[in-house]
């Protein structure tokens, strides 16, 4: 199997990319992470206990909501 300089020099930058977020999570994350990820369960506590009135104070009806799995 004959491996190219550009494949290569791919994997170099990919292993290096991967090393320096590993070390660094903080650049993966943004500073917004905590409010999110508070909003995401807020918004999943309601939906399980089928809460209107917390429902309609967390969502905007001009969005759309959906999940990547359909």
């Amino acid at each position: 199997m004959t491996v190219s300089r550009r494949t290569l020099a791919a994997a170099a930058l990919l292993a290096s990319s991967t090393a320096v977020l590993a070390r660094n999570p903080a650049l993966a994350e943004g500073p917004d992470v905590a409010a999110v990820e508070a909003a995401v369960s807020n918004l999943t506590k309601a939906m399980l206990a089928a809460d209107r009135t917390k429902l309609e104070s967390l969502v905007v009806e001009q969005l759309s909501y959906g999940h990547s799995g359909g």
